[in-house]
């Protein structure tokens, strides 16, 4: 359960950053369109959303809200350190890779 949970919020919390416009300069090219800013927000939204329902199912709600806020804290952080030090790194981990423009 955990391990689906950090992947999970790993990815909605970085393609949530890949859909912000502040963020985007930094992770991909500024030249992305904004129909992929969106595509990147809503996936995000979408998986954060996922993981909460799956989290709240298999846990319960007063256990399973504690596991979420724990690792939504902990993939947060680490998203972003990944947005100031390996900014490339975290569009190809997501799949986001094709919106690098050389």
């Amino acid at each position: 359960m955990l391990l689906i949970l950090f992947i999970g919020l790993f990815l909605g919390l970085s393609y949530i950053a890949l859909g912000m416009k502040k963020h985007q300069a930094t992770i991909v090219s500024p030249k992305v369109l904004a129909k992929s800013n969106r595509l990147a927000f809503v996936l995000g939204t979408g998986l954060l959303m996922i993981c909460l329902i799956y989290t709240l199912y298999t846990a319960g709600v007063g256990i399973g809200l504690v596991y979420y806020l724990g690792v939504f804290t902990l993939m947060h952080l680490l998203v972003i350190l990944f947005v100031h030090y390996a900014p490339k790194r975290l569009a190809y981990m997501t799949g986001f890779y094709f919106l690098l423009v050389k």
